[in-house]
């Protein structure tokens, strides 16, 4: 105390003393720069540290690895031309609604005519992304294999990548309410669906997609990585919910149609360990196809 009580007081005395500190500290930070350029080099840093990768995405550290390989996955899709004009080109179907979603619609309750808009619109980020799945990942497809990458976590990164997607979207296509209450019914409906089915049926169809896609590429009339697989997609995807309201639509049961639709999906999404499993045994499977397809 009386040391320091004399520096101050001599500053106090003297204020031209101040000065002594920040050129003291500029000259230990020379000294050190000087001694780091001198005698650091990259090669020579301990391999024993294990490597961190920083996802850069603090809500996604929560889900441990699995929340790192969809961080990683979300910077390839922001880094690159056609996985962000993809991106981008999801939002504008957000305003899909305002062709299906009509006023004579909307007070008859006919939620069947207008199911396919809602599927498509909060399934957008999975219909578009999820067609190409793993065919985004086809530049670096062997380093993956390579890697001591847990394939149970990269498929679930995949499923965490989906429904943060389709969370979003739908929170943003929530202003179809001030249409009406009961589009948001819809909504819920088809966002249950779309994580619990839609995102099983997208991930096992990519198992099945051999054809090599260049990210770099804009995706405007680009047909570069398109198969049968992303049509055969569509089939299941937008038929499905509508089967299971049609009965109860006929029955002019309307709100038992979506109930159905929730429940159905619900019920995938409780069940998403199992289907974890299953695709990541024909993940295991099909590896080494996909890996010869993407080389070509």
């Amino acid at each position: 105390m009386a040391f320091s009580d004399a520096v101050f007081q001599a500053i106090a005395a003297h204020p031209y003393y101040g000065f002594i500190f920040p050129i003291a500290a500029f000259g230990i930070f020379k000294l050190n720069a000087d001694f780091l350029r001198k005698n650091l080099y990259v090669e020579e840093l301990s391999s024993k540290q294990e490597k961190k990768v920083s996802t850069d995405y603090a809500f996604l550290n929560r889900f441990g690895r699995v929340g790192e390989l969809a961080a990683l996955e979300l910077k390839l899709i922001l880094r690159h031309k056609r996985s962000r004009s993809s991106l981008i080109l999801g939002f504008f179907f957000l305003f899909y609604g305002f062709i299906f979603y009509k006023e004579k619609a909307i007070d008859r309750n006919a939620f069947g005519q207008m199911m396919f808009a809602a599927i498509f619109m909060t399934g957008i980020s999975i219909i578009i992304y999820g067609q190409f799945m793993f065919a985004w990942q086809s530049a670096h497809f062997d380093g993956i294999l390579a890697n001591k990458i847990n394939f149970k976590d990269y498929i679930k990164a995949k499923f965490l990548l989906f429904t943060i997607g389709a969370t979003v979207i739908t929170l943003l296509a929530s202003f179809y309410g001030f249409l009406s209450p009961k589009l948001l019914l819809l909504h819920i409906a088809a966002y249950l669906y779309n994580i619990g089915f839609g995102t099983v049926i997208v991930l096992y169809l990519a198992t099945l997609n051999y054809k090599r896609l260049d990210i770099n590429k804009a995706a405007s009339f680009n047909y570069q990585g398109t198969g049968a697989t992303q049509w055969l997609l569509m089939f299941p995807y937008a038929l499905t919910p509508i089967l299971l309201y049609l009965p109860f639509g006929i029955m002019n049961l309307p709100y038992w149609g979506l109930m159905v639709v929730s429940l159905f999906g619900l019920i995938m999404l409780l069940m998403r360990g199992f289907w974890v499993n299953f695709i990541t045994a024909k993940f295991e499977k099909q590896r080494y196809k996909i890996a010869e397809g993407f080389r070509e």
